[in-house]
């Protein structure tokens, strides 16, 4: 269940095409019956799930991943509880000089408990600005993520992605590739580093309980 290796990225996109379209729950934020969402990325972390969860606190986990991932001015709010288990966020950020050419960010994100398991979602719609986009209005994603019964302090996440289309979109093919292609390596390279971050802060804590012992 590793993400894909950067060989393997054709494939992976020849292959989105035979995956099953997921529609998105009635009421929920990415509720759009014109979105169908593909997997593009699943992999088994070696965190658990609320380490995991860590990465979506807008805390220096967060900062510093995204800030690595190339995204600048990274800027969420708070978490805002919408009912009884839904809360609903606000990101903003530029992407760096390398991507500069897709502007500034603007994200909102939703979040829940899984019923009757230990896990999360986190919904996520995603505009552009600065930047004039002929095919489509906003890319939606939508993160599971659960414990695992493998081994302890591993969790399994699964990121489904779809395109909101704008009417009389012409080059959905080739649009798809590429978001699907881009959204890959990012996500790969963000959930990496989330790995990286937590076991270098788990054996820093772990040389510090030895010194004080």
């Amino acid at each position: 269940m590793r993400s894909v290796d950067p060989e393997q990225k054709g494939e992976m996109i020849d292959k989105n095409s035979e995956l099953k379209q997921l529609p998105c729950e009635e009421g929920s934020l990415l509720a759009n019956e014109d979105v169908k969402m593909s997997e593009v990325y699943s992999a088994v972390l070696s965190v658990d799930i609320n380490s995991l969860m860590d990465m979506f606190s807008g805390g220096p986990l967060e900062h510093k991943v995204m800030q690595k991932a190339g995204c600048v001015d990274y800027s969420p709010t708070e978490w805002e509880l919408l009912n009884q288990n839904i809360y609903q966020r606000q990101i903003s950020f530029k992407f760096d000089k390398i991507l500069s050419r897709f502007g500034e960010a603007l994200t909102t994100q939703r979040k829940y408990n899984l019923a009757n398991r230990d896990g999360w979602v986190i919904e996520e719609v995603m505009t552009l600005q600065g930047v004039q986009h002929e095919d489509y209005s906003s890319i939606q994603l939508k993160y599971q993520m659960t414990s695992t019964s493998l081994k302890p302090s591993t969790c399994s996440i699964q990121v489904l992605l779809g395109i909101a289309w704008l009417k009389g979109a012409k080059q959905q093919k080739k649009v798809v590739k590429n978001v699907m292609s881009n959204s890959a390596n990012r996500l790969r390279e963000i959930f990496s580093e989330v790995e990286k971050e937590l076991a270098s802060k788990k054996e820093w804590e772990g040389h510090n309980d030895m010194i004080i012992t």
